[in-house]
């Protein structure tokens, strides 16, 4: 008798910040924790905006946080270095992290209409327009 084998996907990705790799993970509860955060960010971004005296304590504090979340304090702590210690390139690292996490979702609601429709993953579906 032959093994079925299914085919599983990795629950993180490894993403390459200033020469070394980092994991960020895609656990259920990071994914919980990242979506919070990502609706956090979206409304200190818009907060940002619309503000005349920038807060650049509470910037900071909010990026380190967003850091420590995705990589935890130490390897957090050594980005932000990096960065030479700039809030703003660190939000940008944020930015495409959770560019990484959007696209995950995406992917993971791509496969699962692509299962239930029962597409093949190889095969091109062509829609006439006449």
């Amino acid at each position: 008798m032959t093994a079925i084998i299914i085919e599983t996907k990795t629950s993180f990705e490894e993403v390459e910040i200033y020469g070394k790799s980092y994991k960020v993970e895609f656990s259920d509860a990071k994914m919980e924790e990242y979506d919070k955060a990502h609706a956090k960010m979206e409304k200190w971004e818009k907060e940002k905006s619309t503000k005349d005296k920038k807060d650049f304590k509470k910037d900071i504090a909010i990026v380190k946080d967003m850091l420590e979340m995705f990589f935890g304090k130490e390897d957090a702590d050594v980005i932000y270095n990096d960065s030479g210690q700039s809030s703003i390139v660190c939000s940008h690292i944020g930015m495409q992290l959770f560019k990484v996490f959007k696209d995950k979702m995406e992917d993971f609601e791509d496969k699962k209409l692509e299962e239930y429709l029962g597409i093949e993953e190889d095969t091109e579906q062509k829609i006439d327009s006449e």
